[in-house]
């Protein structure tokens, strides 16, 4: 009799490091305060800019704390003239925050695959400035900010 010899699975460990840096590479992120409600805030882009973003219902981020969940909500849209994707994130939810280094921000939008020697991101953040809700948009620098692993989905 031949004995059946059970293979030994091969576990993959993910280096956290790695999937930042994966994640994060050829990002550029902005910090958005609007006051407004996340829905109306993409219609506006939407309205104003090529872009469409909508809910992602199968990716959100959720955050437990004192026994209780928040949901914070993330929107996406592909950039009809770029390999970019676009996804904005609301910091916000009942007093918590999705990146608690960035509690002034109502929005974190972050763009991907993007060339940042050639993105100008300033005439993307002069035209989000133009939006009647926005109080102030910048450029974040991705890598002073120690709880970026949130934005990981």
């Amino acid at each position: 009799m031949t004995p059946i010899y059970k293979a030994k699975p091969i576990i993959h460990t993910l280096n956290s490091k790695d999937t930042e840096t994966m994640f994060f590479d050829n990002a550029i992120l902005l910090g958005i305060i609007a006051p407004i409600k996340e829905y109306k805030f993409c219609w506006m882009v939407n309205k104003e800019t090529a872009l469409n973003f909508n809910k992602c219902v199968d990716i959100e981020h959720n955050l437990l704390k004192n026994n209780r969940r928040y949901t914070f909500s993330i929107y996406e849209s592909k950039d009809p003239f770029q390999n970019y994707e676009h996804f904005i994130y609301a910091n916000q939810n009942d007093g918590e925050y999705l990146i608690p280094e960035l509690k002034n921000l109502d929005f974190i939008w972050l763009i991907q695959n993007v060339d940042v020697t050639l993105f100008n991101s300033m005439d993307l953040v002069a035209s989000i400035r133009n939006l009647n809700c926005v109080n102030m948009c910048q450029v974040i620098n991705i890598n002073l900010i120690p709880s970026k692993d949130r934005l990981i989905f």
